[in-house]
């Protein structure tokens, strides 16, 4: 668990790094990981709590050629999978700023669920595969 404050992003991230890289996952595998779990904290601290005290439980582990970050928290409920994205072909001048978080995470990861846990709250899962040996 980790108080979900913008200050403790570096510590999430810093622990995925450091998980993933336990589990036998490679720097490239690794970064993208980090990127997708930074936007998901991000969005939970700044806008499920909408800056008030929270926490966000975050797990990682692997099964077989998959790793799995689980970010667990009690926020406003949240599913980024329904979330249209934004239109990246528009010319920059055209689009509205911000939005791109979710996109990122979706580029960066393999697999991105949501689910309501039966406690309540959200859980979001990132699944990376990593390359055959």
């Amino acid at each position: 668990y980790i108080d979900a404050q913008v200050e403790n992003l570096a510590e999430i991230r810093r622990f995925v790094r450091e998980e993933a890289a336990a589990l036998g996952a490679g720097e490239e595998a690794i970064c993208d990981l980090e990127l997708a779990v930074d936007e998901a904290s991000c969005n939970i601290v700044c806008h499920g709590y909408e800056q008030s005290d929270g926490i966000i439980r975050v797990s990682v582990e692997r099964d077989g050629d998959r790793l799995i970050v689980r970010l667990r928290d009690q926020a406003l409920p949240f599913d980024p999978t329904r979330h249209p994205l934004p239109d990246v072909t528009l010319p920059l001048d055209q689009r509205p700023l911000g939005g791109l978080g979710i996109f990122l995470i979706m580029n960066s990861v393999d697999e991105l669920t949501y689910r309501v846990p039966p406690e309540g709250g959200n859980e979001l899962t990132l699944v990376k595969r990593l390359p055959s040996p």
